[in-house]
């Protein structure tokens, strides 16, 4: 059978279930992610010394200060504008706030800023997920 043999209109809603597929048969290349609105296009998973435990689409992190985090996207995330949606929490600890604030001057990066009860910074593991709209 030819690889484009079955086409959209061939399948109905919940035809292609997971028990249906073979193992390892799709990975996140497959899936238009990018294009797709309502799923996050980047994410991440940070620990407190800034230190990328998992992510999606995510170049690098890195921490210049204390409670303060620069995420910077890769893969297919590349905004050309700042036409997106940023939720950030903490894992667990005594925090007061999570900030996210798009970095000046360019659309790659995005600042995390944490900070405790007495209104000064405190590193936290962390995960944030950005949206495009």
């Amino acid at each position: 059978m030819r690889d484009d043999a079955i086409g959209t209109s061939q399948l109905t809603n919940g035809a292609v279930t997971a028990a249906k597929l073979a193992a390892n048969s799709l990975s996140v290349t497959n899936m238009s992610t990018n294009t797709s609105y309502g799923i996050a296009k980047a994410w991440a998973v940070v620990n407190s010394a800034g230190t990328l435990l998992k992510g999606f689409n995510i170049s690098s992190v890195s921490k210049p200060a204390t409670g303060k985090y620069i995420i910077v996207f890769g893969g297919t995330f590349t905004p050309t504008d700042t036409n997106y949606c940023i939720s950030a929490s903490v894992i667990s600890g005594d925090v007061d706030e999570v900030m996210a604030k798009p970095a000046t001057n360019t659309t790659t990066q995005v600042y995390i800023f944490i900070t405790n009860d007495g209104s000064g910074l405190q590193d936290n593991t962390f995960t944030v997920s950005f949206l495009d709209f």
